[in-house]
């Protein structure tokens, strides 16, 4: 019994000492446990914040890009209504300082547009804010300078005047040539609503002097057979007269020979007739459209001296006639020019053209026949063309008008009307 209660006893011993063993494990382990749940509630809590300072994070970075652009988008419609405020300030002060009633005096004198004089008004504003000294030389100047046509701005032709949208109106305007040369000439704005430039009239000064002083599109050294050609004024780069006088003398400037043209215009206007009244007096208007300039080197010198020459004597009757263009009527018509030619010669000419270089029955060069054309077998040229050259054969032939005034009782059908004799003719470019 003391053996087995000893044997029990250390069993039992045993099995307090295991059990004493078991506990001291199950205490570290409840120890180890609650170590483990420690850290793994600490590691859950710093995770869930994390977690949260995270969409911290995000919420306020949206947040703040949303108030920037908030704040940008202000800005800009902010800056956008005060800038339309101060244009529209700045309009309202620029009607208050622009005097309209001066921008429509100087659009008369000066044919600048309206747009145009306002720009110029609204510097010369601006000078006067900044303190910059202005004047009435600087308003002229200014003026001077914006006006195409001016001497300070001369333009390459009357059509150029057109084409920079001035509020152009017919009048001297200074213009300068392909060779730099500057003149003051006539411009007509008015009867096909772009720029036709004078370059020259051919006028008739005394019908019964023959090639004599003051004929210069024909002779002013006479009916000479010395001097057969007569004094090439069709030809060469004399210049003469001026565009003021162009109704009471001969009139010929640079642009007649060094500008280029495609077209040409007649005007037909009584003689001594003042510049203003160019316009409203030419009783006679027709031009070419077809362009035939431009095969001719672009001017009437360039016709005459390279393809067309005057000579006497040198050509075949009407063969060797120059070429005829066919004319738009502006002021007149066919029915009209061939009123005011004799009858006879009714009969030897089509209205309706304008002839260069006719040839007539004394082998005499007559350089234009204005408004018609000669029918082919005709001959009798020197009453319906001008700008003859020398005939020693047939002196009474000689001259700017020839014998358009034919009074010999005989030939009294060839005569023209009074009108055709004591008025210029107009030659214009465009």
């Amino acid at each position: 019994m003391d053996s087995l209660y000893n044997n029990e006893h250390i069993y039992m011993g045993d099995s307090e000492v295991t059990f004493g063993r078991d506990a001291a494990q199950a205490e570290k382990s409840r120890s180890y446990s609650k170590q483990i749940s420690k850290t793994t509630f600490t590691q859950n809590g710093e995770g869930a914040i994390s977690k949260m300072n995270g969409k911290l994070r995000i919420i306020f970075s949206v947040t703040v890009v949303f108030f920037i652009v908030t704040l940008a988008v202000f800005g800009v419609q902010f800056y956008w209504i005060s800038r339309q405020l101060n244009i529209q300030n700045m309009e309202r002060a620029d009607q208050q300082s622009i005097n309209f009633e001066l921008i429509e005096e100087l659009k008369n004198m000066t044919r600048l547009s309206e747009k145009n004089l306002i720009n110029m008004m609204r510097e010369l504003n601006d000078a006067s804010r900044n303190e910059t000294r202005t004047s009435t030389d600087n308003l002229i100047g200014m003026i001077n300078n914006m006006t195409v046509g001016s001497i300070e701005h001369p333009a390459s032709s009357c059509n150029e005047i057109t084409e920079v949208g001035q509020n152009v109106g017919n009048g001297l305007y200074y213009l300068r040539d392909m060779e730099g040369n500057v003149f003051q000439t006539y411009c007509d704005f008015n009867t096909t609503g772009d720029g036709w430039t004078l370059v020259a009239s051919v006028h008739e000064n005394n019908m019964k002097g023959r090639c004599t002083a003051g004929d210069r599109w024909s002779s002013e050294q006479g009916s000479n057979a010395n001097h057969p050609d007569g004094d090439g004024f069709w030809e060469n780069r004399a210049t003469y007269g001026s565009a003021t006088s162009a109704a009471s003398d001969d009139y010929k400037n640079s642009g007649y020979f060094a500008m280029k043209a495609t077209d040409i215009m007649i005007w037909q206007v009584p003689n001594d007739t003042p510049l203003v009244n160019f316009d409203s007096r030419a009783f006679l208007k027709y031009r070419t459209s077809n362009g035939f300039m431009t095969r001719f080197g672009g001017n009437l010198a360039s016709l005459f001296s390279l393809h067309y020459n005057l000579k006497s004597k040198k050509y075949r009757v009407d063969l060797d006639n120059g070429p005829y263009v066919p004319i738009t009527w502006e002021v007149g018509s066919n029915e009209f020019l061939m009123s005011l030619y004799g009858t006879s010669i009714q009969g030897e000419v089509d209205a309706g053209y304008i002839q260069f270089r006719a040839i007539n029955n004394q082998q005499d060069a007559f350089a234009m026949c204005p408004g018609v054309k000669i029918k082919p077998g005709k001959v009798n040229v020197e009453h319906a063309c001008i700008g003859s050259t020398s005939n020693a054969l047939a002196p009474i032939h000689c001259g700017d008008y020839a014998w358009r005034d034919i009074d010999d009782p005989r030939y009294i059908s060839y005569q023209l009307n009074q009108r055709l004799i004591d008025s210029v003719v107009m030659i214009f470019y465009r």
